[in-house]
């Protein structure tokens, strides 16, 4: 089965050389393929992709989150009945992205997604509102590539984003990949957030496999692949960990038994660099 990386891939490429790229998006924020948003002050922020290769690129579009829920629930009332709210009609600024963006992450001023094409983690900066903070005046459609912060990610797509520290000495955050059975980390500080570092990176395999031969040989997965599908961070915050979950393949695909794991791995550990146990 063709991968949805691979797939992407060539449909853009296929698209490039059908229309040399040249489909702008149009600046009504139409949500294409939406594929994350998240809470950033007062507003919400929404990843329009172009997982259909339709544009030359996706969108990053911010809304104003209270008044599109008022103007929802001010129709139900009246009409007993779910009601909808056009996105142009609460629009506070948008921006260009990569065109298989995902998982955005707001953090102190800055705004993080994942490129999953490129294989980086990218960000923009934002205003103290929770707005896009790319050009000199308050302008709606903006420009955000040279205030552009990226890191190049050591494996293949990053499907989800997740902060582990948070003040005003670091940021930490953690990747995991949609091929790739790694947790990268890397960090960069708050005042100087295009200072990015790599840091520590975890294989999973190496004490999932031991599980995987356990099993029943009937329940087992020969030549096993461990596929990260999404992460997020559970626990009190003074004893955090990173739930990661995974699905296991056989190498070379096929239709043999596979099976999901949920690992919740200690934020302390990944924080201090130090080596994952089997116990986690």
């Amino acid at each position: 089965m063709m991968t949805i990386k691979r797939f992407s891939t060539f449909a853009i490429v296929w698209a490039c050389v059908w229309a040399a790229c040249t489909y702008k998006r149009p600046e009504s924020p139409v949500l294409f393929y939406p594929l994350g948003m998240t809470q950033v002050g007062n507003n919400l922020t929404f990843i329009s992709s172009n997982a259909d290769s339709r544009f030359a690129s996706g969108q990053l579009v911010f809304i104003r989150a209270r008044a599109a829920a008022d103007a929802l629930r001010a129709q139900q009332r009246i009409t007993h009945a779910p009601g909808e709210a056009f996105v142009e009609n609460y629009l506070v600024s948008q921006t260009p992205l990569p065109s298989l963006s995902y998982s955005p992450q707001a953090v102190h001023n800055h705004i993080w997604f994942t490129d999953r094409l490129a294989d980086k983690a990218s960000a923009f900066p934002l205003t103290q509102q929770g707005s896009l903070a790319c050009a000199s005046s308050d302008v709606i459609q903006q420009n955000c590539s040279s205030r552009q912060v990226t890191m190049a990610l050591k494996a293949d797509d990053p499907v989800k984003l997740t902060t582990l520290q948070s003040d005003t000495e670091q940021v930490v955050m953690a990747v995991v990949f949609a091929h790739s059975h790694k947790v990268q980390i890397f960090s960069y500080s708050p005042q100087n957030p295009h200072d990015v570092h790599m840091q520590t990176s975890y294989s999973l395999k190496s004490f999932l496999e031991p599980k995987e031969k356990k099993k029943k040989l009937s329940k087992r997965v020969k030549n096993p692949v461990f596929v990260a599908r999404d992460a997020t961070l559970v626990g009190p915050e003074n004893n955090t960990r990173l739930a990661v979950v995974l699905e296991t393949f056989p190498k070379g695909g096929g239709s043999q038994f596979y099976s999901p794991y949920l690992v919740l791995l200690s934020t302390k550990t990944l924080l201090e660099g130090k080596q994952l146990q089997s116990s986690d």
